[in-house]
């Protein structure tokens, strides 16, 4: 039988930036050209289905150093050679020596990424098939990686400082998400977020679990403090960030949308020691 195609040091990381650089060229155009929600709406799979599809693969990416198919399940890895593929295109290479030598690295990780989906659909298609790598656990962070990434985040991206605050809480800290809403028409970014990395033993108490503030300013300016901890690891609005909730106005600027640049600013972090513990599980 021949050598499993494995992912492990700088093809890791290649393909990893690829990966993500593909699902963020999704959401671009799921929100920019209708012809993308055509194609979804002609497609087996809804939005919600390849945005959860997408953020799986990205955590498992993120998460493991060294993996072959084993990783992924399903059709999972026939997703990460056309995400890879994607994230290749929107990529601008110099004519230049070394912007050639980045083409052909992204095109022989994209070869090798299909040459694992090639292994994924010869084990599947064998009757006796090699047994399924244990389960990995999900990679934690230091408190310094942590704030760090959230440091580098967007202001105005509210999914992104979430989904970051539950990882925080994943890796056995508590984490404060403040969210300012500037009623003011003339403004481009009505809504601005900072995170803050807190030990559990830090936190203040909250007038509902999950939300330590949430008060009203002048000209209708909102200031609202949400918290997660591991008694309340999704904070005040559950897992899923509710964008369409959002009180910006609709047809204007500024509207939050769904976003994984948690993952970018984490893996772009130098190497910390390892969180202090665990923390409680997500699922």
């Amino acid at each position: 039988m021949s050598e499993l195609t494995t992912f492990a040091g700088a093809d890791n990381h290649a393909l990893r930036i690829l990966v993500l650089d593909g699902i963020r060229d999704f959401e671009v155009q799921v929100h920019n050209d209708p012809r993308m929600m055509d194609h979804i709406a002609d497609s087996d799979m809804s939005l919600e289905d390849y945005r959860a599809i997408h953020d799986r693969i990205a955590t498992k990416l993120l998460n493991n150093e060294e993996f072959d198919h084993h990783l992924f399940d399903g059709d999972e890895t026939q997703f990460v050679a056309a995400l890879a593929e994607d994230g290749a295109n929107t990529t601008s290479y110099r004519n230049t020596e070394a912007g050639q030598a980045a083409r052909t690295r992204d095109e022989q990780i994209i070869e090798k990424a299909k040459a694992m989906d090639h292994d994924r659909r010869a084990t599947h298609s064998t009757p006796a098939q090699a047994p399924a790598a244990p389960p990995q656990s999900e990679r934690t962070y230091n408190r310094a990686t942590l704030a760090a990434a959230g440091h580098h985040l967007e202001i105005g991206d509210w999914d992104a400082h979430r989904k970051l605050a539950q990882i925080a809480v994943k890796s056995g800290y508590a984490a404060e998400v403040t969210q300012e809403f500037f009623n003011d028409a003339d403004t481009d970014t009505p809504l601005e977020h900072k995170i803050e990395i807190l030990d559990p033993g830090e936190t203040a108490p909250c007038k509902e679990p999950g939300l330590r503030l949430e008060e009203e300013t002048v000209l209708g300016s909102t200031i609202t403090v949400e918290q997660f901890t591991p008694e309340t690891p999704h904070g005040f609005f559950g897992p899923v960030t509710p964008l369409d909730d959002a009180p910006t106005d609709p047809e204007g600027p500024g509207n939050p949308v769904a976003s994984d640049a948690h993952l970018s600013t984490l893996s772009a972090q130098p190497p910390h020691p390892q969180a202090h513990s665990t923390g409680p599980s997500l699922t």
